[in-house]
Formats: structure tokens, C-alpha cells, sequence
């Protein structure tokens, strides 16, 4: 079960498509896509722009997504400029998203901190962003969501994380017993290291939107830490979107940002310049995704995966770049 998020050139998600519209490799070799559904909102519009009826859609297969604003906080000169930013415009991601969404907000400065526990009440989130968020400790009691992330959390939360890595590691813990696909809007400055003898304001950041420069991704070494994370992530099936708020043209620890999109079915984008941008690809493809029934090649030498759409069709897809097997 591999899930897919299908973008358009302007952000907008591309609904309509079947099985047949995809092609899959898992390990290079081609892997029969048996069926595709849709799961997300109802109505937005087609590759044409037009709005594609519910009657033309594949029903909704699952629960309303989960979506966890993760805000790694820092207020020096080059990153809290980009974070005030980023909190203002994700404030419209969250009024973009599908009714049957529920948000979930958390912050991490060393430890990990519950704003708000999952929940559909937009107006409560729109006023958590708007001034409690930078200038307020987290509430001293939050109400319970459903499901709950802060008692999946209980363990974790007000205890001393020392990285991102680990902080990732313990939401997706989290994360996996809940169904269906979730999603991380990771709001951040940066995770791993630069290589030995590599300064880490070195490396090209700004690439073309939704891809992974090769040269600052190899500079970039992700530790058993992020190991872990990623395969916790994989297994709770949660894709990781990653929103870039350094101030700065070039740095390297952009580069784990980069690699934790790439590997969870999400993407990376800098909001340096313009980040509206950014959260309106974040938006599109929170709006729905597809759930790809696939059967995995039996010659197959690894579980490298790659998703795109035939020909015809200007799409971007997303998808998480590995899977884990099911337990016989």
C-alpha cells in the first residue's frame, strides 16, 4: 500500500486518476498497480481546472488525514524572521485544508510541546498561530482530541529531547496506531550534519521547487537517529513535508530537511523569498492523496520505489521512496 500525492505546476491536486495512470518500480522493476483510491476532499478541481463531480471520483477510503504542525523553534537573527513569516502563512494552509482534516500543533525547543491536540476547530487553531504560538507557554491542559496524539505522546512530552531526529522518532510512535495516511508540516532550520571538514554555510538550497540537489544532499550525513525516525515514519505511514525558514541563501543543514521529505513521500521548499509558494504546494497535496494498491515484483532486489503518472499528464508525485513489508 503505497500512498501518492499528485500535484499539479500551480499546487492544485489532480484528482480522476485510476490504476492505470500509474506506473510503479520497486527495486527498478515494474510492480502491477491493482487498484487506486482517493482519499481526501470531495471537489477541487482536475488537471483541466475544471471541478470533477463526485460521481467521477473514486469514493473517500479512509478517515480524515491528520496533519501535525511540527514548529522547530529558534530565535536567532537568521531563522526567527523566516519563522514569524511562516507561522502567518500557515495560517492559511490550515483554512485551505478539507473539512475532515484535524490538526495537531507541536513545537520543539529541547523537548517536545503540545499546543493543541488533534482537532477539526479551525478558529481554535487560526487563534493558537495568531498569538499564542511564539509568545505563550503551551496550555496547561489540553483538551483531548480524537484520536489523541498528546495521550499517544504522554511519555515523551515535557521530557528532554536532544535532536529533531528523536523528536520525529517519538511523534511517529505516535502516529502509527492512528489509520489512514498522516502528514507532518515540518516548519524548521535543518537536521543532520555537514560532512567532515564541511563548513555548513556551503551547499546550493535553492533548487527547483520539489527537488533534491544531489551535491547537498551527499554533504549531508544522517545518523542512527534519523535511521530510526525514518523507518517509524515509513511504517506509520507518514509523509513529512519540509518548510525551510533560514534566512540565508545557502546553508547545509537544509540538506536533512531535504532527505527526510524525499524519503517519507513529501517535499522540501525554501520560504525565504516567497512563502506563499510553498504552502500552497503544502496545501495541494494535503488536500487528498491516492492510496496505491501495488504487488511488489518476487524478483525484486531491494524496496526502492518510484511513482509517476503515464504520459500525457504534468504532474508532480510524491511518494515515499521505500516500503516495509508485511509481517507473515
Amino acid at each position: 500500500m503505497i500512498d501518492a500525492r499528485v500535484i499539479d505546476d500551480y499546487g492544485a491536486a489532480i484528482l480522476g486518476l485510476a490504476a492505470p495512470d500509474f506506473s510503479v518500480t520497486i527495486g527498478g522493476k515494474p510492480a502491477r498497480v491493482q487498484m487506486a483510491l482517493w482519499s481526501g476532499d470531495t471537489a477541487p478541481r482536475g488537471p483541466s481546472g475544471a471541478l470533477l463531480s463526485a460521481r467521477n471520483m473514486p469514493g473517500e477510503s479512509e478517515p480524515g488525514q491528520l496533519v501535525v504542525l511540527l514548529f522547530q523553534k529558534s530565535l536567532t537573527n537568521e531563522r526567527a524572521w523566516g519563522l514569524v513569516r511562516t507561522i502567518e502563512y500557515s495560517r492559511d494552509l490550515v483554512r485551505s485544508l478539507p473539512a475532515s482534516a484535524r490538526v495537531a500543533v507541536l513545537q520543539y525547543e529541547n523537548s517536545l510541546r503540545v499546543y493543541s491536540d488533534f482537532t477539526d476547530d479551525r478558529a481554535a487553531i487560526d487563534r493558537l498561530l495568531t498569538r499564542g504560538l511564539l509568545h505563550q507557554p503551551p496550555p496547561s491542559a489540553v483538551p483531548r482530541g480524537s484520536p489523541s496524539l498528546l495521550d499517544a505522546l504522554a511519555p515523551s512530552v515535557g521530557r528532554e529531547i536532544f535532536t529533531i531526529e528523536q523528536a520525529f522518532a517519538a511523534i511517529a510512535g505516535a502516529l502509527n496506531p492512528m489509520p489512514g495516511s498522516k502528514a507532518i508540516a515540518y516548519i524548521g532550520y535543518g537536521m543532520g550534519n555537514p560532512a567532515f571538514g564541511l563548513r555548513q554555510d556551503t551547499g546550493i538550497t535553492h533548487a527547483k521547487f520539489g527537488a533534491l540537489p544531489d551535491d547537498l544532499a551527499d554533504k549531508t550525513d544522517m545518523n542512527s537517529e534519523y535511521a530510526r525516525a525514518r523507518r517509524m515514519l515509513i511504517e506509520a505511514r507518514v509523509s513529512v513535508f519540509s518548510l525551510d525558514i533560514t534566512k540565508a541563501d545557502t546553508h547545509t543543514m537544509a540538506g536533512g530537511m531535504q532527505i527526510i521529505a524525499r524519503d517519507t513521500g513529501g517535499f522540501y521548499a525554501h520560504s525565504l523569498d516567497f512563502p506563499e509558494k510553498p504552502m500552497r504546494f503544502v496545501s495541494g497535496a494535503l488536500n487528498g492523496h491516492y492510496v496505491l494498491f501495488v504487488e511488489p515484483p518476487a524478483d525484486a532486489t531491494d524496496r526502492t520505489i518510484e511513482v509517476s503518472v503515464t504520459a500525457g499528464r504534468r504532474a508532480q508525485v510524491f511518494a515515499t521512496s521505500s516500503y516495509r513489508a508485511p509481517e507473515k
